[in-house]
């Protein structure tokens, strides 16, 4: 196939592939606006609130090779369709704290669980199925999207925490 028939038949996968991968981003690149708030409610430390990362990067640990297996065995879609609902769920979920250091930590292990469904491999995986001849321009549209992400999402946090308040931040980031 040449690369213009590859984006006839693959456009569509790689626009899908820009959402997941721009839902993937928007926690990490929203989550600094919710610092001052959910500090300010429960009197959390720095360094309480940010161990949730720890538990993020230690779920990613274990269960990204099951992922990687799980996606050879099951396919894109059928990781990716849940996962993308799962995340948003996992995210709405952030609206309920209620001051526990346990339940914030419990949802970020919610979330790093939902978001291995997500991961730059299944999109990676997604795109080297339809591409071959425009797999790096492919890729390179597929993670660019963080770039878009970037730019919306903080601003858009920020502005719904200041208009809205944190809950309904979250519920719409979710």
């Amino acid at each position: 196939a040449t690369a213009s028939q590859e984006w006839r038949a693959g456009w569509t996968v790689v626009v899908a592939c820009m959402a997941g991968m721009t839902l993937l981003g928007m926690g990490f690149l929203t989550i600094p606006a919710f610092f001052a708030p959910l500090e300010h409610e429960f009197h959390w430390t720095r360094g309480e609130f940010s161990s949730a990362f720890l538990v993020y990067a230690g779920a990613s640990i274990l269960l990204a090779p099951l992922v990687g297996r799980v996606l050879d065995r099951w396919g894109v879609r059928r990781l990716a369709l849940p996962g993308c609902v799962l995340v948003g769920i996992a995210w709405a979920l952030f609206a309920t704290l209620t001051g526990s250091l346990v339940q914030w930590l419990l949802l970020w292990l919610f979330l790093a669980s939902a978001c291995q469904m997500i991961m730059v491999t299944v999109w990676s995986a997604a795109i080297s199925r339809y591409f071959a001849v425009s797999r790096g321009l492919a890729l390179s549209f597929t993670m660019g999207a963080n770039g878009g992400t970037q730019l919306i999402a903080p601003n858009l946090a920020n502005y719904l925490i200041e208009h809205q308040g944190w809950r309904t931040a979250f519920v719409v980031m979710g």
